[in-house]
């Protein structure tokens, strides 16, 4: 797993929002508002202010992702400690899930039943309603 901080800016001209990889200091700090990146024309190492920009996280692990990080990239940090955690413990021989997104994919049941049985009640749907709270109360207590 990689993780590279991006500048997200937004250049003269142009509609869509360009992402480069963000300029570090000399101390091995982030230089905000700045730039790194090698240009396709000369093929130089180019390091350009692009003002006002904001922070992505890019997470390179099977396929590439970008996480927002806030105006001053401080989830980073963050980012970079949970991802040696995990690769330690992948090492190690243990099986690492990520309980934040984990909860985002799953789906609850009895989430899903409730939404339901609302939108039958809102749409004046009884009969709907009456079959899907048995159909919920038998499901769930099997389950």
């Amino acid at each position: 797993m990689k993780f590279t901080l991006m500048v997200r800016f937004n250049r003269p001209g142009k509609k869509q929002f360009d992402r480069k990889p963000a300029a570090y200091r000399n101390s091995g700090r982030v230089k905000p508002g700045w730039a790194d990146y090698k240009d396709s024309e000369t093929k130089k190492q180019v390091r350009v202010d692009v003002g006002s920009c904001t922070y992505d996280i890019r997470v390179e692990d099977k396929s590439t992702t970008y996480i927002p990080a806030g105006k001053n990239g401080t989830k980073r940090i963050q980012m970079v400690a949970k991802a040696t955690g995990r690769e330690g413990a992948e090492r190690a021989g243990l099986t690492v899930t990520d309980p934040v997104v984990e909860a985002t994919k799953r789906i609850g049941l009895r989430e899903q039943f409730d939404e339901y049985i609302e939108d039958a009640q809102k749409r004046d749907a009884l009969e709907a309603m009456g079959k899907a709270v048995l159909v919920a109360n038998e499901f769930l207590a099997a389950v």
